[in-house]
């Protein structure tokens, strides 16, 4: 025969202090998974957010890194044609056979080409203030000073679409827009000249010399500001790469 347990009122109290205390552990625990759940859930949306508009700040670097390259590899044609064309003497110019003069004249005069890359994602970050929290500070801040560099070539570039523009100026007082044009078959009428003779007329005058001159340099210049904006860009695309894993 075994004894029962008592059955004191002091013994009830004990088991129901004694279950309240295992209940109330384990709401304890449930709540701080809950917590846990919720804060990793929320990190995990704030990185995937980030990597989405990472991304895509990447989409437009690319985009920018093959404009680059276009810019760079017309305006070297550009300085390589004009200073050919400012060494030629009158009548080799006159001389030259309708192709190559129409070549130097698409190069010389078509002018250079300005490099306005596409920021849209970046713009996007800098205007809803979210780019200081990306967790990579370094590569925040490479993406920060970007719109500064674009900053520092903007005068150059304004420089040279008004230099273009005194060019197209004399092109029109001098007739030879129109004369190189019903060459081209783009506009009727009798041609007057052949595409030699409308470069020499171009280059009659000591002032639009100049004026060529002045063109080739200021876009000379900014092949110098380019090359380093063509190395701060790598970089950029380096370190997205990187933060991005692919």
């Amino acid at each position: 025969m075994t004894d029962n347990p008592p059955n004191t009122l002091i013994d009830r109290v004990g088991e129901s202090w004694g279950s309240a205390f295992r209940d109330m552990v384990l709401i304890v625990v449930s709540i701080l998974i809950a917590f846990s759940l919720e804060a990793w859930w929320d990190n995990r949306a704030t990185l995937d957010a980030e990597r989405a508009a990472l991304s895509a700040v990447r989409d437009d670097f690319r985009a920018a890194r093959r404009e680059l390259d276009s810019v760079l590899v017309r305006n070297e044609k550009v300085v390589d044609v004009v200073g050919v064309v400012l060494a030629m003497n009158p009548e080799e110019t006159a001389n030259l056979d309708s192709d190559s003069a129409q070549t130097l004249l698409r190069y010389a005069y078509g002018g250079g080409l300005t490099f306005d890359p596409p920021t849209g994602a970046l713009q996007a970050l800098l205007f809803a203030g979210t780019l200081g929290d990306i967790r990579n500070h370094q590569l925040a801040a490479a993406l920060s000073a970007w719109p500064g560099v674009m900053d520092e070539i903007d005068e150059d570039q304004v420089f040279i679409i008004d230099s273009f523009n005194r060019l197209q100026d004399i092109r029109v007082h001098t007739g030879t827009l129109e004369q190189s044009l019903i060459l081209q078959g783009i506009l009727p009428g009798p041609a007057r000249m052949t595409m030699g003779e409308v470069l020499v007329a171009l280059l009659s005058e000591a002032e639009d010399r100049e004026n060529l001159a002045r063109h080739m340099l200021s876009i000379a210049g900014l092949l110098m500001e380019l090359e380093d904006v063509d190395r701060r860009l790598d970089a950029l695309l380096e370190q997205l790469d990187a933060e991005l894993g692919d």
